[in-house]
């Protein structure tokens, strides 16, 4: 089966029962294939990062990696300006940017 043969079964909206539900779970699948191939790099421990938090573009080190976010230390200036009691906060993978990596800070 090739993609152009996919891409015509996904694309006719006049499927019924069964062929619908397998045309559903290609588009999934091929949704979630492009967003495997499209995953950005991840942040590492010690790398510094930007951010945008409340209107306010931010930058911190990463301290902490889980699965779908980093623990990142900003400083007390971004703290105080954010409203934070603490300097630490967390940041989804998908809402930073890499400025510069731990091996070359």
């Amino acid at each position: 089966m090739d993609f152009m043969f996919i891409a015509a079964l996904v694309g006719n909206n006049n499927l019924n029962g069964p062929a619908r539900l397998v045309t559903g779970f290609i588009e999934y699948f091929l949704k979630e294939l492009g967003d495997i191939s499209m995953a950005k790099k991840r942040a590492k421990i010690g790398d510094q990062i930007s951010f945008t938090r409340k209107d306010c573009t931010c930058e911190g080190i990463v301290e902490i990696v889980r699965d779908s976010s980093v623990i990142v230390e900003v400083s007390k200036e971004f703290a105080e300006r954010l409203g934070y009691d603490t300097p630490k906060t967390v940041v989804r993978h998908s809402n930073y940017s890499i400025l510069a990596s731990s091996e070359t800070a």
